[in-house]
């Protein structure tokens, strides 16, 4: 493979693994939705603990997936560590010429600064020829940056996800997913940048319709056909020990309890105080 041809086949594979990363970014920002309705809606934390079961437990199984899924080192795959290791491997490829030429129709634009972005993607310092290229031990750093990062969850999703193990020795929360999915997609920036010439501003996808809207509506007609049961007490509510720790992310593993009482909200989960602060 020539060296035009292999990084032709690194741009159609980081694009391929940066389409399916905002599509998790767009499910956490549904799901973190969904859970600032739980936290506003009494009525919803009462009646709803079964539903709220369901939704936690299909995002954190996507979410967690999609993690495992960058970092699996199984042969044959196309993920963000496999790219890593090739990019490594073949680091000579990844040239100043091929950066500066990202450039070549913007004359105003300073070869200095050219040059020092170029040095913080991993290579020498400039200003240097166009032969210079990307240091493969500089790759290697981000790569077991982004393992050690997301092992948690990685290990989580081999052994529980996967697979089955028991579920008290592989604990996991909310906000070490975020953790996980952060330092996923910086990694993912950084080597999209240098592939591609283009940055990347945000992981999460701008809307440009009411993506609200569908729950506003009410979802159940006069035609749904399924008959009310006559339980009128659910018995997953926020006020019940099994609504406590289902909020609370115990269907993670965890065991952590809230000393202030029983946590009702997902935001809580997350680590952060506000729900503002889960908008990233």
């Amino acid at each position: 493979m020539t060296p035009d041809d292999r990084y032709r086949s690194w741009v159609e594979k980081i694009e391929r693994i940066w389409q399916e990363t905002t599509s998790v970014f767009w499910n956490r920002k549904l799901f973190r939705a969904v859970s600032r309705m739980y936290e506003t809606n009494p009525v919803l934390r009462e009646q709803g603990g079964h539903v709220w079961t369901w939704i936690v437990g299909t995002y954190g199984r996507d979410a967690v997936m999609a993690v495992r899924r960058e970092l699996d080192n199984q042969a044959g795959v196309i993920n963000l560590v496999h790219l890593l290791y090739e990019m490594e491997k073949h680091a000579h490829v990844l040239t100043r010429g091929r950066y500066r030429a990202f450039f070549s129709s913007l004359a105003w634009f300073p070869p200095k600064q050219i040059d020092e972005q170029f040095q913080r993607l991993g290579g020498p310092t400039g200003p240097g020829a166009d032969s210079d290229s990307i240091a493969p031990e500089a790759i290697k750093k981000d790569r077991e940056q982004l393992q050690a990062a997301t092992r948690k969850v990685f290990d989580y999703a081999q052994r529980l996800v996967a697979h089955r193990t028991p579920v008290g020795e592989v604990p996991l929360t909310i906000a070490e997913v975020d953790e996980a999915l952060k330092a996923l997609f910086d990694c993912l920036r950084k080597y999209y940048v240098l592939l591609t010439g283009t940055s990347l501003a945000t992981a999460t996808p701008v809307p440009q319709f009411d993506w609200l809207e569908p729950f506003r509506l009410a979802w159940i007609t006069r035609s749904f056909g399924i008959q009310r049961t006559n339980q009128r007490k659910n018995p997953v509510s926020a006020n019940s020990e099994l609504g406590q720790n289902i909020y609370n992310g115990n269907q993670f593993g965890t065991k952590r309890s809230n000393p202030r009482g029983a946590p009702r909200i997902l935001w809580l989960l997350s680590g952060a105080k506000r729900w503002s602060d889960t908008r990233r």
